[in-house]
C-alpha cells in the first residue's frame, strides 16, 4: 500500500478514538509509514512469494515477530501500577506488524483467488502461533521485486514484465497499491469495486482482527487481570493500581 492508504487503514480500523488515544494511534502510524523506508526487506511487504512455504517463512521473520516484540515490550514493568516496560516500543512493533499485514492483501493473489470463489471478504490465517502452509490455497504468491531491475523491480523484455521463474507475477503488476493506476485502479468485475478496494477492505477488518488478537495475546501472556491493565495503558497511558 502507498502511505496514504496505510495511514487511512489505521484510520479507519483504530481512530475515532474510541480505541486509543492519539499519541498511540501516532506511535502506531509512524512505525508503519517507516517500513516504507526499508524496500529491500521482503518480510516487511510479503514481497517476493512463490509458494506457501515462502510466504510461512516470512510471516515468520517480520509480522509474527514484530508481534512477538509488541508482546515482550508490554511486560508489566513492576511496582504497584501495571504499566508496559516500554509502550511506545511495543505500540511500534504492532505498527510494524500492521504494515506487514495490510501489504499482504495488496501484494499477495489472496483478494484474486477468493475473488475467482466469490468471495471479497475472506481474511487470512494470519493471526495464529504459528504459520501452517497448506492454510493457504496452493496457488497463493506475491510479486517479485528486486532493485538491481530498477525502481520497477522486475525484468522488463520488449516493454513487457518478465518475473523469473517460479513466479507468476511482478510486483509491479499484482500489487493493488494505488487506487486510480496499475491492477489497483482495475475493476474486480463489470460496475464492481477496484482490486484497491477490495484490498484496502479486507487490510481494515485484517487490522481490526489485530488489536483484538493484541489483546488477547496480552492476557495468554500475563494473565486476564493484568492483560485487560496493560491494554488500557498501551491504549490510554493510564497506570492501573
Amino acid at each position: 500500500m502507498n502511505k496514504t492508504a496505510h495511514i487511512k487503514i489505521l484510520q479507519d480500523a483504530l481512530g475515532g478514538g474510541k480505541m486509543l488515544d492519539p499519541q498511540a494511534l501516532e506511535w502506531i502510524t509512524s512505525a508503519n509509514v517507516a517500513s516504507d523506508l526499508d524496500q529491500l526487506s521482503s518480510e516487511r511487504h510479503f514481497d517476493n512469494i512463490d509458494n506457501r512455504q515462502k510466504l510461512c517463512k516470512l510471516w515468520q521473520k517480520g509480522f509474527n515477530s514484530y508481534m512477538e516484540k509488541a508482546l515482550a515490550l508490554s511486560a508489566p514493568s513492576g511496582g504497584a501500577a501495571v504499566f508496559p516496560k516500554d509502550r511506545k516500543g511495543a505500540l511500534s512493533a504492532f505498527g510494524q506488524a500492521s504494515h506487514a499485514l495490510a501489504d499482504f492483501y495488496a501484494h499477495t493473489n489472496w483478494v484474486e483467488l477468493n475473488l475467482a470463489q466469490g468471495d471479497t471478504e475472506k481474511l487470512a490465517p494470519l493471526f495464529g502461533p504459528a504459520c501452517h502452509p497448506e492454510d493457504f490455497p496452493s496457488g497463493l504468491q506475491s510479486g517479485y521485486f528486486n532493485i538491481i531491475y530498477g525502481l520497477k523491480g522486475c525484468p522488463n523484455v520488449n516493454g513487457v514484465y518478465k518475473p523469473p521463474g517460479g513466479f507468476g507475477y511482478c510486483h509491479e503488476t499484482l500489487n493493488k497499491d494505488h487506487p486510480d493506476k496499475g491492477h489497483g485502479a482495475e475493476l474486480s468485475a463489470p460496475g464492481g469495486p477496484s482490486y484497491h478496494e477490495i484490498a484496502m477492505r479486507l487490510a481494515v477488518l485484517a487490522t481490526q482482527s489485530l488489536w483484538e488478537t493484541f489483546h488477547e495475546g496480552l492476557i495468554s501472556r500475563y494473565g486476564q487481570e493484568n492483560g485487560e491493565k496493560l491494554l488500557t495503558a498501551l491504549a490510554w497511558g493510564k497506570r492501573n493500581m
